[in-house]
């Protein structure tokens, strides 16, 4: 019964990574694209593909959900970055587009579940607010020009 059991749980994770990385060209991977794609994925999907990673972000008006770490940022305590993670799909970005409030990231990559992470320096950061929280908004453009906006709120203490 539990080598049944330990091979059909096997078969199920195999099959889910299948599917999943059967639409690897789609715009957001994981998506079978049913709705809104012209095409076939993989190859030829052209659509925005929300059938894949749970997101809360409305594309259409340009609206991200960020979290920005850390939440308490210590004013001339050392750090070295500012990181800001989103729930939008790092390959549908043009990273170069990307600011915090005008600060220009200073580099931008997927997380592991392929979503858009950009990283400030926290002397950049430091140098526009101010105790005792600041609300810091996540800019930046679509490979299809249009535009996103996120806001989360910190903490700053001296």
């Amino acid at each position: 019964m539990k080598k049944t059991a330990i091979m059909l749980l096997v078969l199920i994770v195999i099959g889910t990574f299948a599917v999943i990385n059967s639409y690897a060209g789609c715009r957001n991977q994981g998506s079978t694209c049913p709705n809104d794609c012209t095409g076939t994925c993989p190859n030829d999907c052209t659509g925005i593909c929300t059938a894949d990673v749970q997101s809360d972000t409305d594309e259409v008006s340009g609206t991200i959900n960020i979290t920005i770490a850390p939440k308490t940022l210590v004013l001339g305590l050392q750090g070295e970055w500012v990181t800001v993670h989103t729930d939008i799909a790092y390959s549908s970005v043009d990273g170069s587009s990307v600011e915090l409030d005008g600060i220009v990231a200073s580099s931008v990559f997927p997380d592991n579940r392929g979503n858009l992470v950009a990283k400030f320096t926290q002397e950049a950061v430091e140098a526009i607010v101010t105790p005792p929280q600041a609300t810091l908004t996540l800019t930046g453009s679509y490979k299809t020009n249009e535009s996103f906006t996120g806001s989360d709120t910190i903490a700053v203490k001296n």
